[in-house]
């Protein structure tokens, strides 16, 4: 199964890239590139209702966007984007929209990826991450139980949304 989804060329700077969904060999459906992205460009706008904590019924389909908040489910490509260790996008919020954005070139057909840890704080959830890459974590947990450069290289990236920090600090 393959789907194009177009993005919305009115945000600010965003081009008109296009990502396709496609079976993985060991995560389910994912997202991958249809072109070159460049680092810093905007990849797939993440859509969804913001609902509280207490209408999540399932945290492996919500995005967290604050200490109670969380972004559901779409039915389009952004909800088959999925985690690695060694992304190669993060999320960004641009006014009000959540926008996945290259942190590094990406080649066409390469799968788009960014690590969940980032915005994930309050430990609602964990799973088992099957990322594969060489510096896997192995579980996928808060951002406070990332490793502290790895913490401060994404924080550095401006890919940590200010609730996730403002706990990390609280914690600290």
């Amino acid at each position: 199964m393959e789907t194009l989804i177009n993005k919305n060329s009115s945000l600010p700077n965003l081009k008109d890239f296009t990502v396709h969904t496609r079976e993985t060999e060991n995560k389910g459906t994912g997202v991958f590139a249809s072109r070159n992205i460049p680092a810093g460009g905007a990849v797939l706008k993440i859509y969804g209702d913001i609902v509280d904590l207490e209408k999540v019924w399932d945290h492996a389909r919500f995005l967290q966007v604050s200490d109670r908040q969380f972004l559901g489910p779409s039915g389009l490509a952004d909800d088959y984007v999925n985690h690695s260790c060694e992304p190669n996008c993060g999320i960004v919020k641009l006014n009000e929209e959540f926008i996945l954005k290259a942190i590094r070139d990406i080649d066409m057909g390469e799968e788009i990826t960014f690590d969940y840890s980032t915005w994930m704080n309050n430990d609602y959830w964990s799973m088992t991450c099957r990322c594969d890459s060489i510096n896997c974590r192995k579980l996928i947990l808060d951002f406070a139980y990332l490793d502290t450069k790895l913490q401060l290289k994404y924080i550095e990236m401006n890919i940590v949304p200010v609730f996730v920090i403002k706990s990390l600090m609280n914690k600290n």
